[in-house]
């Protein structure tokens, strides 16, 4: 019996070399098809995708690039908050979108970082293994209560 198919993800995150770490932690379970950094480009890069078509792959090649499904959910990394994820949601047409859209918010007073050059890989790789922990508990929660497909926002 082959496994089954992992399930195709949006990610938007603050940089590359954090969703290295990321997107090999989502398998098997998630395939990051499409990473970006920017919100403006996620919502043209987005509808591209919800119309069938490829987006340029991000330069770093952190995703897959299949897109022989579509994806039911765009995860926003914590250096994007609830604004961001109202904007590129509304380019996917709002409620009827039928996406499931996550985002981790930050706690009061919680600063992100938009420089990672002084932090180390290990530190990166320590700091995802929670990360991605808590993605999988969410998502898996989604889909078991049956809401795959059905626009909502949810809190990582």
């Amino acid at each position: 019996m082959s496994p089954p198919t992992p399930r195709p993800v949006v990610l938007i995150g603050n940089t590359a070399r954090f969703a290295k770490f990321v997107v090999p932690k989502l398998l098997p379970e998630y395939d990051v098809v499409h990473f970006t950094s920017d919100v403006e480009q996620a919502k043209q890069e987005l509808t591209t995708i919800l119309e069938g078509g490829e987006p340029p792959r991000d330069s770093n090649h952190v995703a897959s690039a299949n897109f022989s499904q579509l994806p039911k959910h765009i995860i926003f990394g914590k250096g994007f908050q609830l604004p961001e994820l109202l904007r590129v949601r509304e380019s996917a047409g709002n409620e009827e979108s039928g996406l499931c859209w996550y985002y981790a918010p930050l706690k009061e007073g919680e600063v992100i970082k938009r420089d990672i050059s002084d932090v180390t890989d290990s530190m990166i790789d320590m700091q995802t293994d929670k990360i991605v922990a808590n993605m999988k508990r969410v998502l898996g929660e989604v889909i078991n209560e049956g809401k795959e497909g059905v626009d909502g926002i949810h809190k990582l």
